[in-house]
């Protein structure tokens, strides 16, 4: 035991040694937008990553996880706000390593818990080339073969800023460890050859920027993954943002993936056109729910105009005269047709970016969404999404502006929030930032929240630690 740790010493110091080196190349790291960060802010996170996986290591030394190991998947998740707080106490091992040395051993009035190692598809070669990424989404494969476990990952990407020629990602990754392969070669760009791609099809390349990818597991067909996603549309109307050939949204679109034979169906469908509400772009960004009793889908979306050029300047735009709401869309027949709720229109803040859960009564739904009003803000249906209440303001749930996303936990029910905890950043020079992503829980049908895990708490002027997407496979 004392020369492993002697040689993993050795190795973890050449490891800082070519770190350091490589920093010294690049005094600054490329990210999005091309804005960059800090070799400092790096090396440090580098490092506690390594103590995480120490921590975890030693764990397994002591045999503390056997316990938790062979718990059964319903009582493991039949978890409780207290239990999970317990759980997710994360103590550094530089401080479990100072009580040690004083004799006093592990400290008996906190449970020593480490979190997961993250799993990661940055790519420095493909970073220093200043892509942009962006709107990630991930979903288990139910195929109950060798594929289960595995997870679809989606994101939407381009070689300059969002709006340009734009396409969509679809990667997999194996079982627990979540190694990413290949769904499909793409020939067009190394850059994507090992990830794999789906390449949306263009009407004679006339077609516009693609966004939001949703990722949805059919629950009747095992074997079939849903991808929602919008198209912008050309008709003279572009973005005002410069450099953005278009702007968010346009038809919502979807196509299904066949995990057993590993193809795409060869034509999309329309689920809402954009002429719809006045021509006005529509956009997704959250996977959608399926109710219950009814076995009705409800895909949350919203639509937007904020980047849209202005009819002064281009008399084109004044064409699309809807106004910015949000609302679901729903299916009966399993996602054969498609029909949308009313539009929650928002008081002085968008409401975009919408997540959506059931309630413990059945056709009792929860919707929160995005704002600039500095907190999230919540809608109510008590008829499966069809009408929804006025949109208010959840006080205790700041929101910087930046996506959300919430789930409902299985078996015990209690709702699970994905946040940045903040409205405007208190740090100087970061009035922008989105940082304090943290998972909060709630038992009240999201009435109150309490906060039970920080993931990213780092403060850089040019990073943000934002879109979470929550998930959960089997216990986990």
């Amino acid at each position: 035991d004392h020369h492993r740790e002697y040689y993993a010493m050795e190795e973890e110091e050449e490891e800082e040694e070519t770190t350091t080196r490589l920093a010294k190349d690049h005094d600054r790291l490329p990210g999005w937008r091309g804005e960059t960060h800090s070799v400092e802010e790096t090396l440090k996170r580098t490092r506690k990553e390594r103590r995480e996986k120490k921590c975890l290591e030693q764990l397994k030394t002591r045999r503390m996880m056997a316990h938790l190991n062979t718990l059964e998947c319903a009582a493991a998740t039949n978890v409780t706000i207290a239990s999970a707080r317990r759980a997710n106490t994360f103590f550094d091992v530089e401080d479990e390593e100072e009580e040690e040395e004083e004799g006093g051993g592990m400290s008996s009035k906190r449970t020593m818990w480490c979190p997961g190692e993250a799993v990661s598809l940055y790519d420095p070669a493909n970073a220093m080339k200043g892509n942009y990424k962006h709107m990630a989404m991930v979903e288990t494969i139910p195929w109950r073969g060798p594929a289960m476990g595995n997870v679809l990952l989606a994101w939407q990407t381009s070689e300059k800023i969002e709006g340009t020629r734009q396409r969509l990602v679809i990667a997999e990754a194996e079982g627990k460890e979540l190694r990413f392969k290949a769904l499909t070669a793409n020939k067009q760009r190394e850059m994507f050859a090992d990830v794999g791609s789906y390449e949306v099809p263009t009407d004679a390349g006339e077609n516009g920027a693609v966004w939001g990818p949703s990722l949805f597991a059919n629950p009747r067909k095992n074997h079939e993954i849903w991808l929602f996603y919008s198209q912008s549309k050309t008709g003279g109307c572009g973005s005002r943002v410069p450099g953005m050939d278009y702007a968010p949204g346009g038809d919502i679109l979807a196509k299904t993936f066949n995990v057993v034979s590993g193809t795409w169906m060869h034509t999309e469908k329309i689920v809402l056109s954009q002429e719809y509400d006045d021509g006005i772009p529509k956009v997704t960004a959250n996977k959608p729910i399926v109710l219950r009793t009814s076995g009705r889908w409800v895909l949350p979306y919203w639509n937007e105009r904020a980047m849209l050029e202005s009819a002064a300047v281009n008399p084109e735009c004044g064409k699309l005269n809807g106004k910015e709401g949000a609302g679901v869309l729903l299916s009966d027949d399993h996602g054969e047709t498609w029909y949308p709720s009313e539009t929650i229109r928002g008081k002085n803040t968008w409401l975009i970016e919408n997540a959506v859960v059931e309630l413990e009564e059945d056709n009792h739904l929860l919707m929160v969404f995005r704002t600039k009003a500095g907190y999230v803000f919540r809608s109510n249906s008590l008829d499966g999404g069809q009408t929804w209440t006025e949109a208010s303001a959840m006080r205790d749930v700041p929101n910087p502006n930046s996506k959300i996303d919430l789930i409902r936990l299985r078996p015990g029910g209690l709702l699970a929030l994905a946040f940045n905890d903040h409205a405007k950043h208190p740090a100087k020079g970061c009035s922008r930032c989105r940082t304090f992503l943290k998972v909060a829980l709630s038992s009240d049908e999201g009435k109150t929240w309490t906060r039970i895990r920080e993931l990213e708490m780092d403060v850089d002027g040019s990073l943000r630690s934002h879109y979470p997407t929550l998930l959960q496979r089997g216990c986990e």
